[in-house]
């Protein structure tokens, strides 16, 4: 008896070992069934090995897109965000960083001079600054007040950064048997859409600070000689138009270039309008780096010799002290695309010159060979130009140094103190 209830519990117990497993196989082929589904359920939008053309989900498209637009625009205003990307250094441009922190102090100090000069009661010893014995006369106030160099640094640096940019857009460029007219309907077809980049990227900040500087700046101080405040605001008021066209440094034609609206922005305008003409030298130096180089160095040369035309003719000086000399140059070159396109164009040349990709970890001897005598030529061109140019009175807005029995302005002296 005892063996046959053994035989039927052994058995019983074979059955339901039996039915156990096969449950189990069936729950295992049931969350194998699961993890399929909740993988293509949850699969990524967008694959490691392709991350621009992975499977878009239909129904959340329209939802995903507008909300990624919304916090992209939020996110311009993200305060802790833009912070932390003040503090990131960019090695590809790092020196261009530090050339343009040492030509906006030199700025800011010539400008602090000139502005207390011509505005307020000006300086209550005028002798202490003006030439021959004052300190402009000198060395050091020579290389300081002749701080409008510096602007030509920044448009050496944005020819250089256009080069480097545009040179990174994708294009379908032949690579043999290039007819002059692809590169006209190449400029034609791509200058609209580059065109609008630039000026969205700018205008929004412009505008916000142009109206502060209309609108708020005006309040914030007071004095017995606040109101010439007032002269800058009235030019806002006739021409203010002509900023947010980028033609602020064209018109009004009869005015100098301080008597017009927010007049410092005439550098916005003169880089705006060497951009339009950029894109066709860089669409040349892709086709062909020799063709481009050789196009822009031709380009450059014009333009010197057509700036050594005009200020012979029409007798400009660049040198503060020059009187009627000096009014005249503001007012018909300082801040004209033609004569500041030297600057822009030779940085397009520098770029164009330098290798683009950052395979090169050396330099070799010519490179430095190159460096030193750029530099030696700066330096040279500088101290020519800038100083011992002051060694005669300052002239008066009526006079002229070029005149043959004129004894003021400037005129290059050795013996400077």
């Amino acid at each position: 008896v005892l063996s046959i209830r053994g035989m039927r519990q052994a058995r019983n117990k074979g059955r339901s070992t039996a039915n156990d497993s096969d449950e189990m196989s069936t729950d295992c082929e049931s969350f194998q069934n699961d993890e399929e589904e909740k993988k293509e359920i949850f699969k990524p939008v967008f694959t490691e090995e392709e991350p621009l053309k992975g499977r878009i989900q239909k129904p959340d498209a329209q939802e995903t897109e507008e909300e990624s637009v919304f916090r992209k625009l939020l996110s311009a205003w993200d305060i802790s965000e833009h912070y932390s990307k003040i503090f990131i250094q960019r090695k590809d441009t790092a020196c261009l960083d530090g050339v343009r922190v040492g030509s906006i102090l030199w700025i800011i100090f010539g400008h602090l001079m000139a502005i207390t000069a011509s505005t307020g009661a000006g300086y209550s010893n005028p002798g202490a600054l003006l030439p021959p014995n004052g300190v402009t006369s000198t060395f050091a106030g020579q290389l300081l007040f002749a701080s409008r160099f510096a602007v030509d640094s920044f448009l050496v640096i944005s020819g250089y950064l256009v080069v480097r940019v545009l040179n990174q857009i994708p294009m379908n460029i032949p690579a043999t048997d290039v007819q002059p007219t692809w590169f006209v309907r190449t400029y034609f077809k791509r200058i609209p859409g580059l065109l609008l980049l630039r000026i969205v990227r700018i205008l929004p900040l412009y505008a916000l600070t142009l109206g502060f500087f209309i609108l708020v700046a005006p309040h914030l101080g007071g004095g017995p000689f606040w109101y010439q405040w007032q002269g800058l605001l009235l030019p806002c008021v006739k021409y203010g138009w002509t900023n947010f066209l980028f033609v602020n440094n064209f018109f009004p034609t009869d005015l100098s270039i301080t008597e017009t609206c927010f007049y410092h922005s005439w550098y916005l305008a003169v880089d705006v309008q060497l951009f339009i003409v950029a894109p066709l030298l860089i669409f040349c130096y892709r086709q062909s780096q020799k063709r481009g180089v050789l196009l822009t160095a031709v380009l450059t040369l014009i333009c010197i010799l057509f700036t050594i035309y005009l200020t012979y003719t029409r007798q400009w000086s660049i040198n503060t002290y020059d009187g009627a000399a000096v009014g005249r140059f503001d007012k018909e070159g300082y801040a004209k695309p033609h004569i500041r396109a030297q600057a822009y164009l030779m940085g397009m040349l520098l770029a164009m010159c330098l290798p683009l990709t950052e395979k090169q970890t050396t330099t070799t001897w010519k490179q430095k060979l190159a460096m030193a005598l750029a530099l030696l030529t700066l330096f040279t061109m500088t101290f020519i130009t800038v100083t011992g140019v002051y060694s005669r009175r300052a002239c008066e807005f009526y006079e002229t140094p070029f005149s043959d029995d004129a004894d003021c302005g400037s005129t290059w002296s050795p013996q400077m103190t």
